[in-house]
């Protein structure tokens, strides 16, 4: 996508994944991930995918099925970070393993689920949810 315009520049093909439901991360080797899995009993995987062929190859089990999922790259922390209904996770790129953080509550309202996370340059954190379609704050350590 151009970053001023928003226009599709190049379109890929994805191979090798089962259903991509977990947003996209780019790290600074510019390698990107994503969730893979349908919501079924068997646990979903961390999915790398090659940017320049679409290419895609699990990296591991997550540990767990996962409902609403999203994945970013936290630039400041040097990390991949998940986000699953309503809590917070370090992912594994060399296993795939989530490890959670914390949960994810807004004690100031309604917080239904996360259905996205984003990290700017700064380390700051925000996020949406399903049903009211708000836009968080998240703090990355509670």
């Amino acid at each position: 996508l151009d970053k001023t315009t928003g226009s599709i520049l190049e379109t890929l093909q994805v191979t090798g994944h089962e259903a991509l439901f977990g947003g996209l991360a780019a790290d600074p080797a510019a390698r990107l991930y994503s969730i893979d899995g349908y919501n079924d009993p068997n646990p979903d995987r961390l999915f790398g995918i090659d940017r320049t062929t679409g290419a895609g190859a699990v990296v591991g089990p997550i540990g767990f099925n996962w409902n609403f999922r999203s994945v970013c790259w936290d630039a400041a922390g040097g990390r991949l970070l998940g986000s699953r209904d309503n809590a917070l996770f370090t992912m594994d790129t060399g296993t795939g393993l989530a490890t959670q953080v914390a949960l994810i509550t807004n004690p100031g309202g309604p917080l239904d689920q996360m259905t996205s996370l984003a990290v700017d340059g700064q380390g700051r954190a925000f996020g949406t949810d399903i049903g009211n379609t708000d836009l968080f704050s998240v703090n990355l350590t509670t």
